[in-house]
This record gives C-alpha cells, structure tokens and sequence, in this order.
C-alpha cells in the first residue's frame, strides 16, 4: 500500500490507487464476514 502514493504524477498513479484501494476494502469486507463463520467452527470442536 504504501508504495501507490509514491508513485510519480501520470495516468497509472490514479489506476494504481484506485487498485490499491479496492484490494484493501474487499480484504477488510472478506475478512469480517468470514470471521463469523470461522469462529463458530473453531469452537463447535
């Protein structure tokens, strides 16, 4: 993530943020609708 913002002015700074960005919300999204589901196995062993 934190190379994006270092990335010199143009075109491909804006598509890689915007990338960067989106990887980041649908990882934390993934993550906390998964996290549920994962815990409920875990302790029904």
């Amino acid at each position: 993530m934190p190379v994006a913002p270092a990335l010199p002015p143009g075109p491909n700074r804006e598509v890689a943020l915007a990338v960067t960005c989106a990887i980041v919300i649908v990882s934390i999204l993934f993550q906390g609708l998964t996290l549920k589901p994962v815990v409920r196995r875990l302790v029904n062993r």
